[in-house]
Order: C-alpha cells, then sequence, then structure tokens
C-alpha cells in the first residue's frame, strides 16, 4: 500500500503541530508512502531526518512547483490514498477516482465564523472525502453539528501521540514558575486569563514564562498598567529547551477556549508537569488520563496555582499518570489505525 501525501502544510509552516503531525505519519514503516514535495522550507522535516535544506526561506515561486509536483504525481496515479495535508481543494480533478483521506484538525474558522476561505474549501472536502479522521470526539461533534449528521459513518476518531518529553538532566531555573506554550492570540485566551489572575500576580513573586513569539508592545504596556511586568518573562525555543521549562514548571497553564486536541497537554503529562486547562473544548477529555487539572473561571485557577505552589500534591498526581497517558496517546497507536483506515478505503 503506498500513501502520497502533499505539500500544504509544510509550504504554510516552518514548525507546527500539523507538520509534526505528518512527519510522525511518514517516520513509520508500516506501509510505503510518497511526500510530493520539490523544495522545502520546513524545519520540521529536516528534524525528522527527511530534507536536507534547512534554513532555506519560504518562497512562493517553490510552493507553486510544489503544486505542480502534487499534480503530476497524482495524473501519474503510483499511489493507493491520497492524504492531503491541509485544505486546498486543488486535487480533486486529478484524483482519478482514487480515494482520499481528509484529517480535520480543529473546527477553529467556522466556529469564530471568520472570513477564511478554508472554511468553503474544508465544506467541499469533508463532503468528498472517502474517509475523515478527527483528532479527538470533540472535533468529531463539531464537524457534525456544523456539516451534518450524514458525515458521521465515514468519521473516525484517532488520537494524537506524544513524543515524551523526559530528560535525564534538566536545566531547572532556580526560581517557582508557571508555564504558557504557544501563541497568545485571540482564542488562546492569554490576554483575559493575565487579566483575570493579574491582582494574585501583582506584587508577588510569582512568575510565569512564556514560549513562542516575543511579547508585543501591546502586551508589555497591557503587563506595565497591570503592575505585573516583572512577573511575565519570555523564553525564547531556540534559548531554551521546551523539556527543560516542562520539567521545572510547577504547572503548566492552558486557558484556551478551544482546541482540536492540545498537544502541549500530553508534553506535559509525559514529564509530570501538571496540567491546568480551561474546561471547554477537547480539555476534558484528553486530560482524563492525562493528569490534567479544568478551572471553570479565573478564581478556580488561581486556587489550582495556589495549590501547586505551596505543595507537591499535583505533581505527585501528574507523575502517577505519566504512564497512562503514554498508553493511551502514543504514535505507535495512532499509525497502527491510520493503517487500517488507509487499507478500507481501498
Amino acid at each position: 500500500m503506498r500513501v502520497l501525501y502533499d505539500h500544504q502544510c509544510f509550504d504554510m509552516e516552518k514548525y507546527g503541530g500539523v507538520s509534526r503531525y505528518f512527519c510522525e505519519l511518514m517516520k513509520s514503516k508500516s506501509y510505503d508512502h510518497v511526500l510530493s514535495l520539490k523544495h522545502n522550507s520546513s524545519g520540521m522535516l529536516v528534524d525528522y531526518g527527511f530534507r536536507s535544506l534547512a534554513g532555506k526561506p519560504w518562497n512562493a515561486e517553490w510552493m507553486q512547483e510544489n503544486k505542480a509536483n502534487t499534480i503530476e504525481l497524482l495524473k501519474q496515479g503510483d499511489f493507493d490514498v491520497f492524504h492531503p495535508t491541509f485544505y486546498d481543494d486543488y486535487f480533486l480533478e486529478y484524483l482519478g477516482g482514487k480515494p482520499f483521506v481528509l484529517t480535520v484538525h480543529d473546527m477553529v474558522s467556522e466556529l469564530y465564523r471568520w472570513h477564511d476561505d478554508k472554511i468553503e474549501k474544508r465544506k467541499i472536502l469533508v463532503n468528498k472525502a472517502t474517509k475523515i479522521i478527527a483528532i479527538s470526539e470533540n472535533t468529531k461533534n463539531d464537524i457534525l453539528k456544523i456539516y451534518g449528521p450524514h458525515l458521521s459513518d465515514k468519521i473516525e476518531v484517532i488520537y494524537h501521540g506524544t513524543t515524551s518529553m523526559h530528560k535525564e538532566d534538566p536545566k531547572i531555573l532556580d526560581y517557582p514558575y508557571f508555564l504558557f506554550v504557544g501563541t497568545r492570540e485571540l482564542y488562546k485566551a492569554f490576554i483575559p486569563m493575565i487579566i483575570g489572575i493579574s491582582q494574585y500576580l501583582k506584587g508577588s513573586s510569582v512568575k510565569i514564562i512564556c514560549t513562542s513569539h516575543k511579547f508585543t508592545k501591546l502586551e508589555h504596556d497591557l503587563f506595565t498598567e497591570l503592575g505585573i511586568e516583572n512577573n511575565l518573562i519570555h523564553k525564547s525555543e531556540l534559548d531554551v529547551d521546551l523539556e527543560d521549562l516542562y520539567a521545572g514548571a510547577k504547572a503548566l497553564i492552558f486557558p484556551s477556549e478551544y482546541e482540536g486536541f492540545g498537544l502541549p497537554i500530553l508534553e506535559a503529562a509525559s514529564v509530570g508537569c501538571p496540567v491546568l486547562c480551561r474546561n471547554a473544548s477537547c480539555f476534558p477529555e484528553i486530560t482524563e488520563q492525562a493528569g490534567g487539572h479544568l478551572f471553570n473561571n479565573y478564581i478556580e485557577l488561581i486556587n489550582l496555582m495556589e495549590k501547586a505552589l505551596n505543595s507537591d500534591v499535583l505533581k505527585k498526581m501528574a507523575s502517577i499518570m505519566i504512564k497512562p497517558s503514554a498508553s493511551r496517546f502514543n504514535w505507535s497507536k495512532t499509525i497502527d489505525k491510520h493503517k487500517i483506515l488507509y487499507e478500507s478505503c481501498i
């Protein structure tokens, strides 16, 4: 069995959860695969050992050449199943009757009513796909709610796996802190969370370390206005290992209003780092066996932060959940389920 993956997500992001997911699938030796990438600017592919063009800047002409290369491979038809890596529907006229599988990572654009051409294309693709992979039960329910119950029979929930972030000798910072991982815009609810706990932070020694992009001027101005500019610290993942940050954190704070899955929850769980996340979206489902603690409001979050700071109860609970979490969410299981689903399409 041969699966053809296309270029899309690797043209769109240098690093990211979607490209990591497809790298994990391609790393498997369970089935043959072809990646239709002629040019590469993805650091993720390099990290997984697939490509040697690390550090090359993104190039619009490359993207068009990658797309043309995919179309040529589709026309040649030397594959059994096509699995596009994002939601451009360009390939439909070139499939030649071959089946295709679509992974839906989340329904953020539809739920938040963004003006995004991805919405219309995704609507077309979910209806035409041979099989749909939803990465959580919550995502499956969102697909059915938005696009209709007629899709139910062709949707299968396959969880992501996670790679353990455990290090034998992590470098632990010499002060207590909470960790916020990833981007901070919009539904990630970083700013509302910071405002909600600002009185607790103000005048205290509690630190929150944020990764991803540097703080914006708007964020700096807000921290100063709230009197908490000394409580927020940015650490670039280029300067410090994320594994070290997880290992030393009192807890990961994950206030996002919506996610398709929530990989940072599993990353934290893999090293016994407690997770404090909003009681919403897929989080109750994912945290069930990942040592997570849910909050409904910021008073509850503050209470959990206090508990994490002043006792080792949450840390002990998280450590107990490392093995169950690893058993439920692992890439071997994910890949096996993908193989079975691909075979069912042929």
